[in-house]
């Protein structure tokens, strides 16, 4: 259930975020394969950036270490939080590629 291999691709023009990118960290997912080559951005560096502004969870693309159905987000406050792949009160914040 853990990832131990990573590969390069293509997420395309419009993304989920992974936890690097809004944490700088892996906070829940498997250390070092879910990191990849993501890096945090500067809008998240500031923690009220996180916070969607109808103050409702969001999917991130990263799942769990030791999971293959539980996946991260980010809770309606901030934080960073798991949850089944299922539920239906989180809600996705896209990612998009300009340019």
């Amino acid at each position: 259930n853990d990832s131990n291999s990573w590969s390069w691709h293509d997420i395309g023009k419009v993304f989920s975020l992974s936890e690097m990118e809004v944490y700088g960290c892996p906070v829940w997912g498997t250390k070092g394969y879910s990191v990849g080559f993501d890096c945090q951005w500067d809008l998240f560096r500031d923690t009220a950036h996180r916070v969607n502004g109808n103050r409702c969870g969001w999917w991130l693309r990263s799942v769990i270490g030791g999971s293959s159905s539980t996946v991260c987000y980010v809770s309606h406050d901030g934080p960073a939080y798991y949850t089944s792949a299922t539920g239906v009160w989180v809600r996705p914040r896209p990612g998009f590629l300009v340019g």
